[in-house]
């Protein structure tokens, strides 16, 4: 009779010792994939951690005037099947008045799933503003022109994708990178509100 193995499943000692074994390995596994999981949330949310305000640029004035940030209902970390919604969704009444959160030049275009929307290079550079779902644009409102902060720019509606019975500012703030407003990287607007 042939010397048996060490994990011989013929005997107890044998089961005993693959029992531990295949433990150890699978225990060790878990740890592997919970540090992966880890590594993973934490690329996932480089750059959404409350951005510092920038020197020498001033809060932002919230884009709704008689609200406040608190009022957000959908905020940047929501997510949108496999992406951030890297914006925040303020509902109000449709028609109410949406104010330049800042000095800065204005676009206005239309995008297929953001509806009516004004695009505004804030005055110092370094950011770009996203107004989107609007309902119209303030009178007299053209591309190019220079808003000043708390100019009025347009008006909540449900342009674009936003659900018709659901009337709600879609507010974003990219950093400016060279390219359109939405090239730059998304951060999150409510730690730059004037509080």
């Amino acid at each position: 009779m042939g010397k048996r193995g060490t994990f011989d499943l013929h005997t107890v000692p044998g089961v005993v010792r693959t029992g531990v074994t295949v433990g150890a390995v699978w225990g060790l596994g878990m740890m592997v994939l919970a540090l992966v999981t880890a590594r993973s949330a934490e690329r996932e949310t480089v750059g959404t951690a409350e951005p510092t305000p920038v020197a020498g640029v001033a809060p932002l004035l919230f884009p709704l005037g008689g609200r406040a940030p608190e009022t957000v209902g959908e905020g940047f970390l929501a997510r949108r099947g496999q992406r951030r919604h890297e914006a925040i969704d303020v509902l109000a009444p449709r028609g109410k008045p949406v104010l330049a959160a800042a000095d800065g030049t204005v676009r206005l275009t239309n995008h297929a799933g953001a509806g009516l929307t004004v695009e505004q290079d804030e005055a110092s550079g370094i950011y770009c503003f996203v107004y989107a779902h609007l309902g119209g644009y303030a009178p007299g409102l053209r591309d190019g022109i220079v808003v000043r902060r708390g100019q009025v720019i347009g008006y909540v509606g449900t342009t674009g994708n936003a659900p018709p019975n659901v009337p709600h500012l879609h507010f974003a703030v990219h950093l400016r990178s060279g390219g359109g407003c939405w090239s730059g990287a998304a951060i999150d607007p409510m730690a730059l509100f004037a509080r």
